[in-house]
């Protein structure tokens, strides 16, 4: 169990919330108001994807943060890439919803009718909000998307340095696939020049953009070289962490190994903020941890984004985790059956670990983590999906909101 000084500070100190229904009205919330004071970010996470509950959640401290606090950005755990399409939409564009999000919402995260529900809200509020994906192209898929924008925007300023980018969408072409769990294992199996051969080309177009910064140098984040500029570095990114993938087990391992991909959506996450936006991040708790990430062993394997942003922004930065009690969550499966490499389907959670924050908690409650810091013992895990890996919660995180039960959406079979 948590160190019963720490079960006695949850008990005393847990805000009980009326609800998850993102719709309700938002006065149990208010607490969140001092939590989060003048923040720049404020990163919502969940234990697991595809889970009815966090959705919820996260949309209704959403619309609070934009409703009552003034943060009018939501920062999503998908390719910055495909991100556009959807922040098109959201300020009045055109297109149907469901085919949209589907297609540009990546890792299949689009098709619940939870997080439509969340961009519909996003359309119709009063409030002027904006969608940004954070993540590399196709979730560590294929860098197709965000080079294809590149070979646009070049084609009009710089057309001889197309030759750049079609060179390094022929390289990747080899790994790449719906998601990192398909182009992971082509990535792998490729001859090692191969591989270097893509790194290479996408290296290349990298330095390019560089060299061409100074002529930019008074361009705002928005402007059209600034965007192409983060989608080179998208695509360089996601083949930095298929490296990675591919060198984990090597002996030693490298401090930080594996941090591609969370380092890109620091970056996508400051860019924003450069823009003078207020942001609410929506990300895995993984992701958005203050603190490094241990799979165990002797090295640390992940510096995640939360990590990154909380060096940089230090108390601007909030985490906020969350995690749920008992009931059902989502458990992947490798299948090359399926069109994305996996499938998905329900799996019931066992009782609460002892020495988790889960343990601590009951009801629907959010927890300030911070007065307890250097006070009492805290909790050592926290949930990721069925598993329960050693973490330094007081550390790591800034609050916790705790669901009672949590199910899967109604995408994912056997829910």
């Amino acid at each position: 169990m948590p160190s019963d000084g720490f079960t006695e500070y949850a008990r005393a100190n847990a805000i009980r919330l009326d609800t998850i229904d993102p719709a309700a009205p938002l006065e149990d919330l208010e607490p969140l108001r001092a939590l989060v004071g003048d923040a720049k970010i404020v990163a919502i996470g969940e234990n697991n994807h595809h889970v009815r509950e966090f959705y919820l959640v996260r949309h209704r401290i959403l619309r609070f943060l934009v409703e009552r606090c003034g943060f009018d950005t939501l920062g999503f755990e998908s390719g910055f890439a495909e991100g556009s399409a959807i922040d098109d939409w959201v300020r009045g564009g055109e297109g149907e919803l469901t085919r949209l999000a589907k297609r540009n919402i990546t890792f299949t995260l689009g098709e619940a009718e939870e997080m439509r529900a969340l961009l519909t809200w996003m359309r119709e509020t009063e409030h002027e909000v904006g969608f940004s994906g954070l993540d590399v192209p196709a979730s560590a898929g294929s860098p197709r998307p965000a080079l294809d924008a590149v070979a646009g925007y070049l084609g009009t300023v710089d057309p001889d340095a197309v030759t750049l980018v079609t060179a390094a969408i022929t390289a990747t072409e080899l790994y790449s696939g719906p998601n990192s769990a398909v182009s992971s294992k082509l990535h792998k199996e490729l001859d090692p020049a191969l591989r270097h051969a893509a790194t290479a080309a996408l290296s290349r177009l990298l330095a390019h953009m560089e060299s061409l910064r100074p002529a930019y140098v008074d361009r705002s984040s928005t402007s059209d070289f600034a965007v192409a500029a983060h989608h080179v570095l998208g695509a360089w990114r996601l083949d930095q962490y298929l490296q990675e993938l591919s060198a984990m087990g090597d002996s030693p391992a490298l401090f930080g190994l594996n941090s591609s991909r969370d380092s890109y959506m620091a970056a996508s996450a400051k860019r924003l903020v450069d823009e003078g936006r207020r942001v609410v991040m929506a990300v895995h708790n993984g992701h958005l941890q203050r603190t490094p990430v241990s799979f165990g062993g002797p090295h640390v394997a992940l510096l995640p984004a939360g990590c990154q942003l909380a060096h940089t922004y230090g108390d601007d930065y909030v985490a906020i985790a969350v995690t749920g009690g008992e009931g059902h969550t989502v458990a992947l499966a490798l299948d090359p059956e399926q069109p994305t490499g996996y499938r998905t389907y329900a799996a019931p959670l066992a009782p609460p670990e002892p020495g988790g924050v889960e343990a601590a908690m009951s009801g629907l409650e959010l927890l300030d983590l911070r007065p307890a810091r250097g006070k009492v013992e805290g909790p050592t895990s926290i949930r990721w999906a069925t598993m329960q890996p050693e973490t330094d919660v007081l550390s790591g995180f800034d609050a916790v909101v705790h669901v009672p039960t949590t199910s899967t959406t109604d995408h994912v079979p056997g829910r």
